[in-house]
């Protein structure tokens, strides 16, 4: 997983560097609220994803006889492609799921490279046009070394979870062989995710006109599902991030990263290194799934595990087990749980909302004895966010007990009731305000109120209101982190 991240980061730069995304003629413009590609109407599709061997994959149904397959989930592809049989004499890979066979679906249908606008764009490689049979071929190959090699088709796929059906624009792979190495049996091909263009890309945003892609990355070792939706969020939004648009690389996701703290320390960089200077205008740090841990610009990286080593303290660091980790440390041999500072980031302003809080689980990756911090650094002017810091996060308490707290114990106590407010200040002011009676005291006349509690990011603030004889004032009892 790691030397495929180390390749995918490699890969990324170079587009950056070259300048490669972006072809002449193409029509990048990105066209919100309208509909484009095959879709006529906007209807929310849902289907399962899974984190399958450190690979995220979704879970389509394939062709009219409705083959059931995982793809792996790729948001830096714009191409969707899997698996096509019938398969020639050592062409296609052995894998788990059966075998999609074009030729048992009554919806498949061979796409004409006339109609095919990227069968005959001269900068993009990727595709070319048989003048014999008209097949619209496509060759791509990947940065750990796999290679696809088919042609251009339509057919209907199933979502799994709401059992939505549409008909895409697919690479029928027919050959899987010609790279260096192989892919993985879990999955059957690729689901491309890149940004929504009006014309020139088949990845599955743009071919369904979507305005909202919503994806869950379960954690590594949760062993629970999630979800990936077009046009519909089965989440409630409370942590974002704002999407910028970069005319240089159009397909790519960019987020507005502002500010970065190691426990409550700030790590002291100018908002500009985080901002992506290539083209005509800055935008902010790339977001890509098969990149799996963070990359940040060399002077910039050296500064940020000085503070976290510093944070840390007296553990010692080890060499670690692979050569893109520089700050590991070896489990407590008697299974004492080891401290991690938690990293926050703020996305365009030092806002909670805009707070992506990253605990234990996604500042260090866990293995072979080892806990190592999942950033590193590069030569490059530029940062990348990886998947392990968008994994959907475990509390402290699920860290350490591998399970969630049980609030079975937990009982309601008291009755509601409202304290009178005092004194008054004029007549339009609140004469009293919602509390829970707990009793009365004994030996003075002062009623106890429980007014409310608080839950945030760091713990659960409890409040209790003292009403007497004249006036009540609120005090901030005692505060219980989660663990």
């Amino acid at each position: 997983m790691l030397d495929r991240s180390e390749a995918r980061a490699s890969y990324l730069a170079s587009i950056f560097d070259d300048d490669r995304d972006v072809k002449k003629g193409a029509d990048t413009t990105l066209m919100w609220g309208q509909d484009v590609g095959k879709i006529s109407k906007k209807v929310p599709r849902t289907t399962s994803t899974y984190c399958d061997h450190g690979e995220y994959v979704a879970s389509f149904l394939l062709g009219s006889n409705q083959v059931r397959n995982f793809m792996q989930i790729d948001t830096g592809s714009d191409l969707l492609w899997w698996q096509c049989g019938p398969c020639e004499a050592n062409k296609c890979y052995q894998k788990v799921n059966p075998l999609y066979d074009s030729t048992k679906s009554k919806t498949f249908q061979k796409m004409d490279c006339i109609y095919g606008s990227r069968c005959y764009d001269a900068f993009d490689t990727t595709y070319t046009c048989n003048i014999y049979d008209h097949e619209c071929k496509y060759n791509i190959g990947f940065a750990s070394g796999e290679r696809s090699k088919g042609f251009m088709a339509d057919d209907v796929i199933n979502f799994v979870l709401d059992h939505q059906s549409v008909l895409v624009t697919f690479g029928c792979g027919k050959d899987q062989s010609s790279g260096r190495s192989s892919f993985s049996n879990r999955y059957s091909g690729l689901v491309g995710l890149r940004r929504r263009l009006k014309v020139g890309s088949y990845s599955l945003p743009s071919q369904f006109g979507a305005d909202l892609m919503s994806i869950c990355l379960p954690w590594f070792y949760s062993g629970k599902g999630s979800s990936l939706s077009f046009h519909i969020t089965p989440w409630r939004r409370t942590i974002s991030a704002k999407l910028l648009i970069n005319q240089k690389f159009p397909l790519f996701y960019f987020v507005n990263l502002y500010k970065n703290f190691i426990g409550n320390k700030l790590l002291p960089v100018h908002p500009s290194w985080w901002k992506f200077t290539k083209g005509s205008r800055k935008s902010g740090v790339p977001v890509d799934n098969g990149t799996t841990i963070n990359n940040f610009p060399l002077n910039l990286y050296i500064l940020f595990r000085y503070l976290f080593r510093r944070e840390v303290g007296d553990i010692p660091v080890v060499k670690g087990p692979h050569k893109s980790l520089d700050t590991c440390y070896k489990d407590d041999p008697k299974g004492r749980p080891l401290y991690f500072p938690d990293v926050k980031l703020y996305f365009g302003e030092v806002n909670q909302k805009n707070m992506l809080l990253l605990s234990k689980e996604r500042v260090m990756i866990h293995f072979t004895g080892y806990y190592c911090l999942a950033f590193k650094g590069w030569n490059r002017s530029h940062s990348v966010l990886g998947s392990t810091q968008l994994q959907d996060g475990k509390s402290p308490y699920e860290v350490l007990f591998s399970k969630a707290p049980s609030l079975a114990h937990l009982r309601v106590l008291g009755c509601f009731c409202y304290a009178s407010t005092l004194p008054k200040t004029d007549k339009f002011s609140e004469r009293s305000r919602p509390a829970v009676l707990m009793g009365y005291s004994t030996t003075q006349k002062v009623q106890v109120l429980s007014s409310r509690f608080d839950s945030d990011s760091s713990g659960i603030l409890f409040y209790i209101l003292y009403c007497g004889e004249s006036s009540c004032s609120e005090d901030v009892m005692f505060d219980v982190g989660f663990t």
